[in-house]
């Protein structure tokens, strides 16, 4: 097994950043999980169609400093030399001087601590983007 601890800055409110991690039913996620293996794994031959097909969003559960944690199990269905065969871990949603924090944290089985990473950055990074989208620049 291998732990990870990714962050990223995210221009959004807490709560909203929240709020799109709770809604369910959670078949939202399959589209960010697909695009991120996409992203992280390209050219692989193992990459098939049902690369996200299969992972489970917990409710949010709050804990000290304002934080936010929600659960997130996720397999994603390809060789364990390509990626990983599980993650199993949480987000973390922590407020931030000029707006959050949104965490991943967890351990994979399988693959290489490197691809791991990489996909769960992937991750991160979409979501940060698709949750900041709608809010004005700054200045």
């Amino acid at each position: 097994m291998n732990e990870h601890r990714l962050e990223q800055d995210v221009r959004a409110p807490t709560a909203q950043v929240v709020a799109l991690l709770s809604v369910r039913p959670a078949t939202w996620l399959r589209g960010f999980l697909r695009l991120a293996t996409l992203k992280a794994a390209a050219n692989t031959p193992a990459l098939g169609p049902t690369g996200a097909a299969r992972y489970r969003l917990g409710p949010p559960a709050s804990g000290r400093s304002g934080a936010v944690a929600i659960p997130l199990t996720w397999w994603p269905h390809l060789d364990d030399d390509v990626l990983f065969s599980r993650f199993k871990g949480r987000f973390v949603v922590r407020p931030a001087t000029m707006g959050t924090i949104l965490a991943l944290e967890g351990e994979t089985t399988g693959g290489t601590p490197e691809r791991a990473a990489s996909v769960l950055r992937a991750l991160l990074e979409l979501l940060g983007a698709a949750v900041s989208a709608d809010q004005e620049p700054d200045g």
